[in-house]
């Protein structure tokens, strides 16, 4: 298989820390990509997300983002799909030693919500 692929692209890239606890960014890319199937195919599509964390105390990070990415086929310009995620993550810092988390994500394209969580403690040997 020697078959080429174009994949180059336009990116656009713009961030910020508002302040100490809040922070904000986004990007979007537009070009040519490649459809990884059995017999692989030149189209063209966007990519594009933001993030937003907020950093209400010491203790707490919160996270929202938000992803979305479509494909088109060159040969006759059909879309072949586009979906968008939508992300939180959120995290307690009880102390130096441990912390929760719980992660909320919605998938476009699988129809699914799934969740996460996750305990975590550093085990100190000796006391």
């Amino acid at each position: 298989m020697d078959e080429k692929f174009n994949t180059s692209i336009v990116r656009m890239i713009a961030s910020s820390q508002f302040t100490k606890q809040f922070f904000f960014s986004v990007s979007y890319y537009y070009g040519k990509k490649i459809r990884y199937v059995a017999n692989p195919y030149q189209g063209s599509g966007s990519d594009a997300s933001a993030t937003m964390t907020y950093l209400p105390s010491e203790k707490f990070h919160l996270d929202l983002s938000l992803i979305y990415s479509d494909f088109y086929r060159d040969s006759d310009s059909a879309k072949e799909f586009d979906y968008t995620i939508i992300r939180s993550s959120n995290t307690y810092q009880v102390n130096k030693y441990l912390f929760f988390r719980g992660i909320v994500e919605y998938n476009s394209f699988h129809k699914q919500l799934m969740t996460d969580f996750l305990a975590s403690f550093t085990y100190i040997p000796g006391t």
